[in-house]
């Protein structure tokens, strides 16, 4: 009977042995819940900043020099309106005149002075050519509008002839002007409308207006000039 006993007690062994290899299995699973450290890949997000480069390209800029009297052919930057900036240094009439393709004039005269000029003027869209009257020399550079002086809406000042560019809503403004001579203020809507803001035959001048915008804004007067918005 002895013998019997012997072979049941190596099988309890071998079923033993079987259990602890699955429980292994079991603990090995459990580690690959470890893995969702990807999600640190969220850094990307930090790209967003080429978005501060909006910036306007303008046609480039044309010119010209010379003394006493001549046509200039032009063509304004951009094919719409130009505003030049002209200087002149003889002692007695200086004038400019704006032509179309049949070299007819487009409007009155865009500079009427004597003597020393410096100032810039709006050129008017369809200009053909310049007829330049000096007994000097003179220069010129023509520009596309983008290329004016901005104008905040805040108090503005200036000498001569200028041109600004104000990108604000219509408002009321204020201007004044200390010369004798004839005075004008005329804007240029995006649209095309053009409007004379004020327009009177000697200064000086204080006085206020509607104001536009955005508009390009001409000011002619031989004299110091002031604009306030409010």
């Amino acid at each position: 009977m002895a013998p019997a006993s012997t072979t049941s007690t190596s099988t309890t062994r071998r079923s033993t042995t079987t259990t602890e290899a699955a429980t292994t299995t079991t603990e090995a699973a459990t580690t690959t819940t470890a893995a969702p450290t990807t999600t640190a890949a969220t850094t990307t997000t930090a790209a967003p900043t080429t978005t501060v480069a909006p910036t306007t390209t303008l046609p480039p800029p044309i010119g010209d020099s010379g003394s006493g009297n001549r046509i200039v052919p032009v063509t304004n930057p951009g094919g719409g309106l130009g505003v030049a900036t002209f200087s002149h240094n003889g002692a007695s009439t200086f004038t400019v005149q704006a032509l179309d393709q049949n070299a007819q004039p487009i409007g009155g005269l865009i500079i009427d002075r004597s003597g020393v000029y410096q100032g810039s003027v709006v050129v008017p869209a369809g200009t053909a050519a310049l007829s330049i009257t000096a007994d000097g020399a003179w220069e010129f550079e023509d520009q596309a509008p983008g290329a004016a002086r901005p104008f905040d809406g805040r108090n503005d000042q200036g000498s001569g002839d200028g041109v600004v560019f104000y990108d604000g809503n219509p408002a009321t403004a204020r201007i004044t002007f200390n010369g004798d001579g004839p005075f004008v203020v005329r804007s240029y809507a995006q649209n095309g409308a053009v409007d004379e803001l004020v327009n009177v035959d000697s200064g000086p001048y204080d006085d206020s207006i509607g104001f536009p915008g955005p508009a390009l804004v001409a000011i002619i007067g031989d004299g110091n000039w002031t604009i306030t918005l409010s």
